[in-house]
């Protein structure tokens, strides 16, 4: 009896978290998704996609430069 046709199939996944800058910077919401394919023993197909939000700044620029 072989093992192996318990395992094959397909799966997704996902997960949703809170990313905290250091100071003056606002915090995001970050976010995966995930899936992949287990065809066989040997081979085996997965994608994934990770987003940890945009770091955005509170501060004024130091300097400015004149053109």
């Amino acid at each position: 009896m072989s093992t192996s046709a318990a395992y094959a199939g397909g799966y997704v996944g996902g997960a949703v978290g809170y990313t905290d800058f250091p100071e003056d910077f606002d915090s995001s919401v970050s976010f995966a998704v995930n899936g992949g394919y287990r065809i066989n023993d040997n081979f085996a197909v997965e994608a994934a996609y990770l987003y940890l939000g945009e770091a955005e700044d509170d501060m004024a620029p130091i300097w400015e430069a004149e053109v």
